[in-house]
C-alpha cells in the first residue's frame, strides 16, 4: 500500500513538473525529435498505411507532427496526462482539424470507441509504472494485424552524470532506475499474441556545459522525476564539483560536452488469431 501511494504522488508530481515545462520544452527539443523520427523510419520500414492512430503520451506534439506528415489522410488522436503539454500540442496544428483529437488524459484509463491501426509512442512511456502493464493496456486498443510502436529510456541513459553524482554525493541516489532493455525484452516475449521486434541505441545529445546541460534537463520537465529525485538536493558546493568534473571529463573537441541517451525501440505487431 505504501509503494503504491509513492507512486502516486511520484506520478503526480510529474504530471505538475512536465505541465510546468511545456512551454520550454521544445527549446532543445533535438534529443526527443530524433528518436521520434528513429520510430517514424520504422513504420515506413513496415509498410504501414494506418487509418486510425494513437499517440500515447504525446507531450508537446513532436512525434504527432511527425506521423502527421507521413500519413496526413489518418485520424489521429494525441493523448497525455499533463494538461499545458496538450495545450502546446494543439497549437501546433490548424483549428478544428476534424483528422486530431488532443486528449488530456491518463493513458492508462484512455479507452477509444473503435480499436487504431498504429499506436506509437516516443520517450514517454518509461515514467509509468507497472511499465508492462500500459504496454499491456495498449495492445488492448489495437487491432489485430495492427502495429504497436514504442521508445523508451534505458538505465543507462545519461550514465557519465549519474555515476558522477554518485562518486560526489553517493547518499543522493535517486528513488529508482529507469528499465534495463534487456528485462523490457524478457517482458514482452512473455506476452502472448504479439510479434516482436527489438532496437536498442545510444543517441548522444551535444550541450554547451555541464551546467547547460543540468538547465536543459530542468527546462524539459525531468529532473525532478524518480529517477533523478533523491533523498535531498545537490548542495552548491557538490553542485559545482559535478560540473567541474563533467566539463574535464565529458569534452568535446568543439569545447562543448556530451550526454548519452540509451533508447531501446519495440516494433510489436498484434498477430491475428
Amino acid at each position: 500500500m505504501q509503494a503504491e501511494t509513492s507512486e502516486r504522488n511520484d506520478f503526480k508530481q510529474l504530471i505538475h513538473r512536465f505541465s510546468n515545462a511545456a512551454r520550454t520544452y521544445d527549446l532543445h527539443d533535438t534529443m526527443h525529435r530524433d528518436v521520434a523520427l528513429r520510430l517514424v523510419e520504422q513504420i515506413e520500414y513496415s509498410g504501414a498505411r494506418p487509418k486510425r492512430i494513437l499517440d500515447a503520451g504525446c507531450g508537446t506534439g513532436i512525434l504527432s507532427q511527425l506521423v502527421h506528415a507521413r500519413f496526413p489522410e489518418a485520424r489521429l488522436d494525441a493523448v497525455d496526462v499533463a494538461a499545458e503539454m496538450v495545450r502546446v500540442a494543439r497549437q501546433k496544428f490548424p483549428p478544428a482539424s476534424d483528422w486530431l483529437r488532443c486528449i488530456e488524459c491518463d493513458i492508462r484509463d484512455f479507452r477509444s470507441h473503435e480499436p487504431y491501426d498504429l499506436i506509437v509512442s516516443s520517450s514517454a512511456l518509461h515514467w509509468i509504472f507497472p511499465h508492462l502493464g500500459v504496454l499491456e493496456h495498449l495492445l488492448t486498443q489495437l487491432q489485430p494485424g495492427g502495429q504497436l510502436l514504442v521508445s523508451i529510456m534505458n538505465a543507462g541513459t545519461l550514465a557519465e552524470l549519474h555515476q558522477l553524482r554518485m562518486a560526489i554525493a553517493p547518499d543522493t541516489a535517486p528513488a529508482r532506475r529507469l528499465p534495463e532493455h534487456d528485462d523490457w525484452v524478457a517482458d514482452l516475449q512473455g506476452m502472448p499474441g504479439i510479434r516482436l521486434r527489438a532496437f536498442r541505441f545510444a543517441h548522444r545529445v551535444p550541450y554547451e556545459s555541464a551546467a547547460h546541460m543540468l538547465r536543459v534537463l530542468n527546462q524539459q520537465g525531468v529532473t525532478g522525476g524518480p529517477f533523478s529525485r533523491g533523498p535531498r538536493p545537490l548542495r552548491r558546493q557538490e553542485l559545482r564539483r559535478l560540473t567541474e568534473r563533467y566539463d574535464a571529463l565529458h569534452g568535446d573537441a568543439r569545447g562543448g560536452v556530451f550526454g548519452t541517451y540509451d533508447i531501446s525501440l519495440f516494433d510489436i505487431r498484434k498477430i491475428v488469431s
